[in-house]
């Protein structure tokens, strides 16, 4: 099973949680108990993904791993529920930024900056809060992965967003966006955990097995002459969120040094964060399959 560019859940699910927000978070999360469930049962196939992973990659035992199956959509779940509430309702969240000083370091010096993640923890929903660093602050991502929630958010009435999305293109058009952005002395945030060109792939060992990933994302990364820092946020308790951002670095060398040497560092902090909180990693496919 492949990723298909789409991010899961349907527009009428969201529809629900929306209405649901208006009484406050708890009946979402509530709800959130039985669509997990369901989730465990009518996708089994990924489940059995998810379940390899629990026990395979992170090495838990047969119990533990089914059991993580289970929280691990639970917890998918609330981090949605917690973005809608976010874009759509403005609820009191609490966020503690860990390497803060790095942020507002590169917003002085007016550079921009690149904010590089993964499908790991929930840290969009951080890009609201970045407004303590007063710079403004673009997502990339495929289109497709938003288009429902846009639609919903829009549909319900949402209010002002904090952050800007640029989509991802067939035509490129998206990279003039980015370094526009960057001139500006923006920020740009980007995943580089997932790819659509299965042309452009780089393997690399990530949890004991060469894994595909995007070369293309990875040198759009290292060209743009830019710092480019590691962030992530995980969901530690109710309205409750953690941010991490690493020390920024620009990439020098060769095009295939730069690559390189960019690889290694964005799969070993991958690879620490997912170790460290496995029940965040929410790519719903086969991450190791051979293309």
């Amino acid at each position: 099973m492949d990723w298909d560019g789409r991010s899961r859940g349907k527009k009428s699910g969201y529809i629900i949680f929306i209405w649901l927000l208006r009484t406050g978070l708890t009946p979402a999360y509530i709800l959130l108990i039985f669509v997990a469930l369901y989730y465990c049962i009518a996708e089994r196939r990924k489940s059995v993904i998810s379940y390899s992973f629990f026990r395979r990659r992170i090495g838990f035992g047969v119990l533990r791993s089914l059991v993580s199956v289970y929280r691990n959509y639970f917890l998918f779940g609330q981090c949605l529920v917690d973005r809608v509430a976010l874009m759509s309702a403005n609820p009191n969240f609490t966020i503690t930024f860990t390497g803060e000083n790095h942020l507002m370091d590169m917003a002085k010096q007016g550079k921009g900056c690149l904010l590089v993640g993964a499908h790991l923890g929930n840290w969009e929903i951080a890009g609201h809060f970045l407004y303590r660093i007063n710079v403004p602050v673009n997502i990339v991502m495929y289109d497709n992965e938003y288009v429902h929630i846009k639609e919903c958010l829009k549909s319900a009435g949402s209010r002002k967003g904090t952050y800007r999305i640029i989509p991802l293109r067939d035509d490129m058009s998206h990279l003039y966006e980015i370094t526009e952005a960057l001139s500006r002395g923006e920020f740009v945030c980007l995943h580089a955990d997932r790819y659509m060109d299965n042309s452009k792939l780089l393997y690399h060992k990530f949890l004991n097995e060469e894994a595909p990933f995007s070369q293309a994302i990875f040198r759009l990364c290292t060209m743009l002459n830019v710092p480019v820092t590691f962030v992530y946020a995980f969901r530690m308790r109710f309205r409750r969120y953690h941010f991490h951002a690493g020390k920024p670095r620009i990439y020098s060398g060769t095009k295939d040094e730069k690559l390189k040497e960019f690889a290694d560092d964005y799969i070993e902090e991958l690879e620490k964060n997912t170790v460290h909180h496995p029940l965040h990693w929410f790519n719903f496919f086969d991450f190791w399959k051979k293309r």
